[in-house]
């Protein structure tokens, strides 16, 4: 029974249509890592399913198998030749295109796998091997752009990344790559490689890019972008998170108004506490404390700024219970307790603060200390 169902799958495969190797480059090796030893065991010229597996099992839990198979892969050197795959099909036109195709896409993901690895050697070693036997390609472009991001930083990748852009202008892994050095350094990116990433990139790239304006003090370039973005439903709400971030990096709070007014949900709480941090230098402390309090145990800087809000609104009480519901290691408490001290509320001051010092850290050590010495000497009068 099994042999006769081994024989039908043997039967139904085709080298051409199979997409094991596509999928294993997004990231779904658990499930295609059979068929691709399935495909190596039946043809050893099939490059594509040997590099997509070896690229599964660096990721995996077989990193040393798979630096072995590379080295001796590396050792034959032979180009390669799709007619050797095709030898045994009635070939239509493309199928040669869509093989070296596939073997382009494998080798590009065997090295982001070794990348993500940290193996910055065997990924440049394997850039070289692999241009040698399937040429230059976007695949391999944008990799090469991931190895220099990984390992020397973004900045020192802009070379790589705008050579692949301009080479490989449509290619989706090229842009992915390209929003992500956007995303580690927004403020050397040129206008033409945002634009590219954000009209022709994937929906994650596309939230890389502008969260990498936000997050390099190029917020406002991002407003000026973000409505002309478009992604599937799905990411809706998540593009939605990051208009809102660059709507308060961007000091613009008629725009963060308007966003969360629309609700919470899915906006980060960190950038919540941003936006009310805005109304409270501005001293509107009920809008501030209003805007962080539900989520003041979610978020330090949320604490910190309901702390201070309900300190400048004069509700004593309300943030020394608050305080008190927060971890003794909150720098956040401590500085409540500061403020109480420095009111000459000495008794809350010394509820509030820890036993030892010493869970803080730097200067924090010394304020703890001062307030709490300080306390005790008042108390003892």
């Amino acid at each position: 029974m099994f042999a006769l169902l081994a024989t039908a799958m043997a039967a139904n495969f085709d080298i051409v249509s199979d997409d094991s190797v596509a999928r294993a480059a997004l990231g779904n090796c658990p499930s295609v890592e059979p068929r691709l030893m399935d495909r190596v065991d039946r043809d050893p010229d099939d490059l594509a399913a040997r590099l997509a597996l070896d690229g599964c099992r660096v990721g995996g839990a077989a990193l040393e198998s798979a630096l072995a198979d590379l080295a001796s892969l590396y050792q034959v050197g032979a180009p390669f030749d799709p007619g050797l795959l095709l030898k045994r099909r009635d070939t239509q036109p493309g199928d040669r295109e869509k093989l070296v195709r596939e073997v382009q896409v494998a080798a590009g993901f065997l090295v982001r796998s070794l990348v993500e690895q940290r193996r910055w050697s065997d990924a440049q070693l394997a850039l070289y091997e692999m241009e040698k036997r399937v040429g230059s390609s976007a695949p391999l472009a944008a990799a090469r752009v991931a190895v220099e991001r990984g390992q020397n930083g973004a900045a020192s990748a802009w070379t790589h990344a705008t050579t692949a852009l301009y080479t490989y202008p449509e290619d989706a892994d090229v842009l992915e790559q390209v929003a992500l050095v956007i995303f580690d350094d927004g403020a050397r990116a040129p206008a033409d490689a945002i634009d590219a990433v954000l009209v022709r990139g994937r929906p994650s790239a596309k939230l890389n890019g502008l969260l990498g304006l936000a997050r390099s003090g190029r917020a406002r370039d991002c407003l000026a972008r973000v409505d002309s973005v478009r992604v599937p439903d799905e990411y809706a709400d998540r593009l939605r998170a990051v208009s809102y971030r660059c709507a308060v990096n961007g000091r613009d709070l008629d725009r963060a108004n308007a966003i969360v007014a629309k609700g919470s949900a899915g906006l980060d709480a960190r950038v919540m506490a941003e936006h009310a941090e805005i109304w409270l230098l501005q001293g509107a402390n009920e809008a501030a404390y209003n805007l962080v309090e539900a989520i003041v145990m979610d978020d330090s800087k949320a604490a910190e700024v309901a702390l201070r809000a309900l300190q400048a609104m004069g509700r004593d009480a309300e943030m020394t219970a608050l305080a008190a519901k927060l971890p003794s290691t909150s720098v956040a408490r401590l500085a409540a307790a500061v403020a109480l001290f420095n009111a000459r509320r000495y008794d809350a001051a010394l509820t509030l603060l820890p036993s030892d010092c010493a869970v803080y850290s730097s200067t924090n050590v010394q304020l703890c200390e001062s307030a709490r010495v300080g306390s005790m000497r008042a108390l003892s009068r």
